[in-house]
């Protein structure tokens, strides 16, 4: 928003009505802010959900049984509350170490590096048969951590 906006919103009386639905999505719309958080939110999810999907189809190569399949996958949701709680208790840390943008930027990077390495060891996987029985291990851990810092 610019100054002259948001002075405009600072004089508004306390007798007016609030701004419609409408009204609100327009401001929020007109703010390049909001905007690169939506594509930055969006881009998130997308490479989220191709590298779960990577990564799954390397957990059942490892647990090829549909127990030790859903037992890996609610150690993995285990893991993701754990981190989800310590985070949410260190993110004031987070915020006065780093700054907003610094903060916002941890699981983009995160997802960058990590996803990087852990698509670089599914090439490797798939280009060397005979790394494949002793990668496949660390490669499906490798993947559940990107899988966990990435929520």
């Amino acid at each position: 928003l610019s100054d002259v906006e948001l002075k405009r919103e600072a004089e508004r009386g306390v007798g007016e009505s609030k701004p419609s639905l409408r009204e609100a999505a327009g401001v929020l719309a007109r703010s390049p802010q909001i905007k690169y958080l939506a594509i930055m939110a969006i881009c998130q999810g997308m490479t989220t959900n191709l590298l779960e999907v990577a990564w799954k189809g390397y957990l059942s190569m490892l647990c090829p049984s549909a127990v030790a399949y859903s037992s890996y996958l609610a150690q993995v949701a285990s893991y993701t509350g754990a981190a989800t709680i310590a985070l949410m208790l260190f993110s004031p840390l987070l915020f006065v170490q780093f700054g907003w943008l610094g903060a916002a930027s941890i699981t983009p990077q995160f997802l960058k590096w990590g996803g990087t390495l852990f698509l670089g060891g599914c090439v490797v996987y798939a280009r060397f048969p005979a790394l494949a029985t002793p990668l496949l291990g660390p490669l499906v851990a490798a993947g559940a951590l990107c899988v966990i810092c990435s929520r």
